[in-house]
């Protein structure tokens, strides 16, 4: 592989690193959280669902 210097990520590592995200969030807000933070926490993944589905 040659080198270019550049570092980044491919579309498809940014997706999966957002199924991640996620899923950290699904897991964080199944521990049991308080009702605001239940729906900040949907608010995030809203916009996260979207841009993976985009």
């Amino acid at each position: 592989m040659e080198e270019t210097g550049e570092i980044g990520m491919t579309d498809m590592q940014y997706i999966d690193h957002l199924r991640g995200v996620v899923a950290d969030f699904e897991r964080i807000r199944a521990l049991g959280v308080s009702e605001e933070a239940e729906e900040e926490i949907e608010r995030i993944l809203e916009r996260l669902r979207a841009t993976i589905e985009s």
